[in-house]
């Protein structure tokens, strides 16, 4: 079976995901975790082995991602917490590069950050198959 590709574009779920048991104000600076501590709101999710397209407003749940300051993540399904845990950025080898990899503990995948900005938020599952989820910042923690 051939590897997905990554595409710098577009972290949040996907229906395989869902079955697992796991647990704007301008740029943020802190330490190393640069634009990444915020709240995020899920907009859309795309791979798995049928390449699905999954778009927030075609669901009937919202979710949003919770990145602290503190290196803790919570991520909510509607309004209940889903998971939260500590987490931890390393430097990695991933699909033939050097990415930033977020290692939630306790969580099913390693996350490939392909791009963190002011506004955009977007996270690799990294896994064959796996799904690209894009989140856009709710506002500054």
């Amino acid at each position: 079976m051939e590897r997905l590709q990554p595409k710098a574009a577009v972290l949040v779920f996907s229906l395989l995901w869902l079955l697992l048991p796991v647990c704007g104000d301008g740029p943020l600076r802190v330490g190393p975790l640069g634009d990444l501590p915020g709240n995020w709101a899920w907009i859309h999710s795309y791979g798995g082995i049928a390449g699905q397209d999954i778009y927030a407003d075609s669901v009937d749940y919202t979710k949003t991602v919770n990145i602290g300051i503190n290196s803790n993540y919570t991520e909510f399904v509607d309004d209940s917490v889903y998971c939260h845990q500590s987490f931890q950025l390393i430097e990695k080898v991933v699909w033939d590069r050097t990415a930033l990899v977020m290692i939630i503990e306790n969580y099913p995948f390693e996350l490939v950050i392909e791009r963190v900005d002011r506004d955009t938020l977007v996270l690799n599952q990294y896994c064959e198959d796996c799904f690209r989820h894009t989140y856009i910042r709710l506002h500054p923690i």
